[in-house]
């Protein structure tokens, strides 16, 4: 631990940290202690075997966890889908054959995925998509996690190479997670009081939801 906070010292003034360049710290001293601890761990290894049907089905143990450990005051703080969701990119979807087989059916997760936005979006158009029933329901779930598949596995299929731009976009993706809500709110608000579309805002919030968590879960 002691190496980690002296490399964040080198590259930070007086020796003072910013919220972003802590939680990053804190995020790479825990991936790296899981990972040094469990690299040869059956759960792990275990997790590199998971067939497709067995990805799809995932989507029932991260309904279950949906709902609980929810917090009253602040409804977009879940630690139950948040915490699942986390220890599977570990176990599970951090493993190369397991992206690769996601990658062989891209094309039909991506067209589930539109289907499911559309029928999503007709359903629960105008709602507030961060509270109950919304946030919880199992429509809700399946399309999270379908778009979740389809962005993994598009991204390995097509989005799998380096470049000057996509370099700059891993650099500063945490950041860009970190602060992009104000962006987000910004065009739903104007969305919202500029045109004549009941229920706009809320609508445009919730459609880019799973694909920031699919974002965050890559970066």
């Amino acid at each position: 631990m002691q190496p980690d906070m002296i490399r964040a010292r080198d590259v930070i003034p007086d020796g003072i940290l910013s919220v972003q360049q802590m939680i990053r710290e804190m995020q790479r001293f825990l991936t790296e202690s899981i990972k040094n601890g469990m690299e040869k761990d059956r759960l792990y290894a275990f997790g590199e075997k998971a067939a497709l049907p067995v990805l799809f089905l995932l989507v029932i143990p991260v309904w279950g966890a949906a709902q609980i450990l929810n917090t009253p005051v602040i409804c977009v703080y879940r630690f139950g889908i948040y915490g699942i969701c986390f220890l599977l990119g570990y176990y599970v979807f951090s493993h190369k054959k397991v992206t690769d087989r996601l990658a062989c059916v891209s094309v039909p997760l991506a067209t589930a995925a539109v289907v499911l936005a559309v029928f999503y979006v007709r359903y629960y158009f105008g709602e507030n998509y961060a509270e109950e029933p919304v946030v919880n329901s199992p429509f809700s779930i399946l399309y999270g996690w379908t778009v979740c598949l389809a962005v993994l596995g598009g991204m390995k299929r097509w989005g799998n190479r380096t470049s000057r731009k996509t370099a700059w976009l891993s650099k500063k993706s945490y950041g860009l997670y970190l602060f992009h809500y104000l962006a987000l709110s910004a065009a739903a608000y104007f969305l919202d009081r500029y045109t004549k579309v009941t229920g706009l805002q809320p609508t445009f919030c919730r459609e880019l939801q799973p694909m920031r968590a699919a974002i965050f879960s890559m970066s």
